[in-house]
């Protein structure tokens, strides 16, 4: 029974009450706010965009936040779900559990948090059959349509190669663009290919350096490797050497193994830097420990002529075989010539052939014109 109250006045405490139980404010403890990761998502966030992992991010800072990130998460936060997802990844905190990630991924992903949804895809990408390049491009388009920029480029891709979806250059395009607005600079990118290439839309060289650039400036190393390219080929730009160098280092510092070796290349030639060889060497080195077959075979013709390096035939002839073997032709060419000569190999006609023919079968002019030498009667 209430106490005696005017009719008007007996609402108004109903009322009241009712308020006070849809906003919490009768409970003895008053609740805990949901701890704020809105900075660490706008950090992972910031560099996606720039083309690089949250990787970075969740080692540095994964530790002194996972106790957070746990709060929040058991309060349903997709967010956070993702986060902690992310500590299971890369070890930090937590043990690195595939199962419980995949679990915090799909929980954070069906609330509709687009970077576990990008995430997500990538990771059905990865395993390449049909049924997940289906589910990777659902979970693309998901965040592509919440306007996530790495969902849109992830979308693009898709369209693209033809992943989980019809090959189409034009919504590729499409989804790229709108990636490369927001900024994305594996996207932008895209859009510099797709103009200098003149698919879907006019070839427009200047239109694809603009994009490059953009990227570029973002530290992206394969758009600093075709501004470079274009710095060097006057495509888009005036021609200038030493500024292609420039992007050329930016990229190569990365660890861009064509920009790399092509780094070695002008410190053999003097074009664009002051002739170094042994700097030569250093880049070829660092392109050729990595398995690029073109720095391979440039620092083992290095060895070959003791340029930048002590001459060392065998050394020479090891390089060269990791290239040949990886399929290059000039250096199948050089390795048949190496056995037909005995430079750093013991003598070998049948091997030669064998490496000339391989070469010869690539269209090589010169291996093809040795090998009708070595099988004259």
């Amino acid at each position: 029974m209430f106490p005696r109250m005017s009719p008007m006045t007996r609402h108004l405490f109903v009322v009241s009450v009712l308020l006070a139980a849809q906003f919490g404010l009768l409970h003895a403890d008053p609740p805990k706010p949901t701890p704020d990761v809105k900075a660490d998502i706008e950090a992972i966030q910031k560099a996606m965009l720039a083309g690089r992992t949250d990787e970075e991010f969740i080692k540095k800072n994964g530790e002194k936040r996972i106790a957070e990130w746990r709060k929040a998460a058991e309060t349903g936060s997709a967010e956070a779900r993702f986060l902690l997802s992310r500590c299971h990844e890369y070890s930090i905190g937590l043990k690195r559990d595939g199962a419980v990630e995949l679990q915090l991924l799909n929980k954070s992903a069906e609330q509709g948090f687009a970077l576990s949804q990008v995430i997500l895809a990538g990771i059905h990408l990865q395993v390449a059959t049909d049924h997940d390049r289906a589910e990777s491009f659902k979970w693309f388009r998901k965040a592509a349509e919440q306007g996530n920029a790495v969902g849109q480029n992830g979308l693009g891709l898709c369209y693209q190669k033809g992943f989980g979806v019809k090959q189409d250059d034009a919504e590729a395009l499409k989804w790229y663009q709108k990636s490369a607005e927001q900024g994305h600079a594996m996207s932008q990118n895209s859009v510099g290919f797709y103009s200098s290439q003149g698919r879907v839309v006019k070839q427009d060289i200047v239109e694809a350096v603009k994009w490059y650039r953009k990227a570029a400036e973002q530290n992206f190393a394969p758009a600093q490797w075709n501004l470079g390219n274009a710095y060097s080929d006057g495509r888009g730009v005036k021609t200038d050497p030493i500024e292609a160098v420039v992007w050329w280092r930016k990229a190569a510092e990365q660890g861009y193994l064509d920009a790399q070796n092509i780094l070695g290349f002008v410190y053999e030639t003097g074009d664009g830097v002051k002739q170094d060889h042994a700097e030569a060497v250093k880049w070829y080195r660092k392109a050729a420990e990595q398995g690029h077959r073109l720095g391979q075979l440039n620092l083992g013709v290095c060895y070959s002529v003791g340029r930048g390096v002590k001459k060392d035939d065998i050394e020479a002839v090891n390089w060269i075989r990791k290239s040949a073997e990886q399929g290059l032709a000039n250096a199948q060419s050089v390795l048949g010539y190496c056995y037909a000569t005995g430079m750093g190999v013991k003598q070998d006609e049948s091997e030669a052939i064998n490496w000339l023919q391989k070469a010869a079968d690539q269209g090589h002019p010169e291996a093809k014109a040795y090998l009708s030498k070595l099988k004259k009667p």
